[in-house]
């Protein structure tokens, strides 16, 4: 989109170690330029070019310790158990259920499969002596050319709603292209025509890098973390507390002959419901083709037992017995029997 003072919004998605991925947003998020460049070839074609907003993904600054700080774990209300040795804003993406990489305290402890935060701190570097400043919380609005903190896993989850399928599956892929369509990008499927599994998830987590880096121009996006230590920006304005994987919970026909008078679909009752564990809340049932409430379903259990088939996002299955809970009537214990 062409913006006031001629600047264009713009991406750059640290993919690989020596590799950049460089996308350029215009009117209606067409994309007039996507390639997988050396960081030097990026810099140089900057030189020539008035960007509004570079979104990078990788660690602006290093881990400053504040989460390994009582008093300031106090500030965030974070319970004194676990993420200590992040960032604020890993802590604040991990605490959601999006678990991102540990930035380090040092760049000595920035070594083997991390040496690719070690290529985004000397991107920052580059950027910052070309004049491009960083856009926080304290100055996301300033009209100067700026960079943003970005990763594409949790601008991809907060998009959807929910925690997407890896994205190195048909279905990851297949969540990641359908919400950059549905926020309106076009012609993504020619884009991604001969390109291998992983250079796909590459291009995808540079286009939604971009548009992050757009929607940090408009001012439509949520900056989470410390900002002396680095914010990571999200694309939305409506940040939840948590985040879930979506599944799929199935009771057989044979279980379910207690309500059989509700039932229409053919191989059983069939819910979906939100990070399966030990326990199942009830609350968290939803019904789908016209299954009955799952409470109708415990009380007309005579068994006090039921058996159901869980089915997660990447169609794989487990059958497992749900028992009621003792002294409750709000859950259901899971059991795997052999």
């Amino acid at each position: 989109m062409t913006l006031q003072g001629g600047f264009q919004p713009s991406s750059i998605g640290m993919i690989a170690l020596t590799r950049i991925y460089f996308i350029n947003l215009l009117e209606k998020l067409n994309i007039e330029f996507i390639d997988n460049m050396v960081p030097d070839g990026l810099l140089n074609y900057l030189k020539n070019k008035e960007v509004s907003v570079i979104a990078v993904d990788a660690p602006y600054k290093l881990n400053y310790g504040f989460m390994n700080n009582d008093k300031y774990r106090m500030t965030l209300n974070c319970k004194l158990k676990g993420h200590y040795n992040k960032k604020v804003s890993e802590y604040e993406l991990s605490r959601r259920g999006i678990n991102p990489f540990s930035t380090p305290g040092s760049m000595d402890e920035i070594t083997g499969w991390k040496g690719w935060m070690k290529t985004g701190f000397n991107l920052f570097a580059k950027l910052e002596e070309l004049g491009y400043k960083e856009k926080n919380i304290r100055k996301s609005n300033d009209n100067i050319q700026g960079f943003i903190e970005v990763f594409p896993h949790a601008c991809f989850t907060v998009l959807l709603d929910y925690i997407p399928s890896p994205k190195d599956t048909d279905k990851g892929l297949e969540e990641r292209l359908d919400i950059l369509e549905k926020s309106g990008f076009k012609g993504l499927e020619k884009i991604l025509s001969g390109c291998g599994r992983h250079e796909k998830t590459d291009k995808l987590d540079a286009l939604v890098a971009a548009y992050t880096g757009y929607l940090t121009y408009i001012g439509n996006v949520t900056f989470i973390g410390n900002a002396d230590e680095g914010q990571i920006v999200l694309p939305t304005c409506a940040l939840k507390e948590s985040y879930k994987r979506l599944k799929k919970i199935t009771i057989p026909k044979a279980t379910s002959f207690p309500v059989l008078e509700f039932e229409k679909n053919k191989h059983g009752l069939v819910y979906e419901y939100i990070n399966v564990d030990s326990v199942l809340w009830l609350k968290y049932f939803t019904p789908i083709n016209s299954s009955p409430p799952i409470c109708n379903l415990i009380l007309g259990n005579i068994n006090n037992r039921i058996k159901v088939i869980i089915t997660n996002n990447l169609d794989q299955s487990i059958e497992v017995n749900l028992e009621l809970l003792k002294n409750r009537k709000d859950g259901l214990k899971v059991c795997i029997y052999e």
